[in-house]
């Protein structure tokens, strides 16, 4: 466990999400079970989640706060399974945070 500084707006098409449930898949079965060897104990798995918007920047028109999302509509997972090799898991956060003018960041509140 970790304290990391609560989520705020940085870019104008940012979302802010509180968690309200969340679960694991497939590919974090592999994990589990050791076929992805460069994980650690202590590394955080489960990206199939749902909650509640709690802000979002300027920029977002198709959401307001309140909203209530799935995985699919806001997409974060791509950013730690599909478009991200499992191998750089571990340094997703970093990543996360350099910005790119094509990628939309999903910031989750736990």
């Amino acid at each position: 466990m970790e304290t990391v500084p609560d989520p705020k707006i940085i870019n104008p098409r940012d979302a802010i999400l509180k968690v309200t449930s969340a679960t694991i898949c497939g590919s974090d079965l592999h994990i589990y079970n050791g076929y992805i060897p460069t994980m650690e104990p202590g590394d955080i798995i489960g990206h199939e989640f749902m909650g509640e918007i709690v802000d979002i920047g300027n920029e977002v028109k198709k959401l307001k706060k309140g909203d209530r999302v799935l995985k699919g509509e806001v997409d974060p997972s791509a950013v730690f399974t599909h478009h991200l090799p499992l191998t750089e898991a571990k340094h997703g956060f970093e990543l996360f945070n350099q910005r790119k003018e094509h990628c939309i960041k999903v910031r989750l509140q736990p």
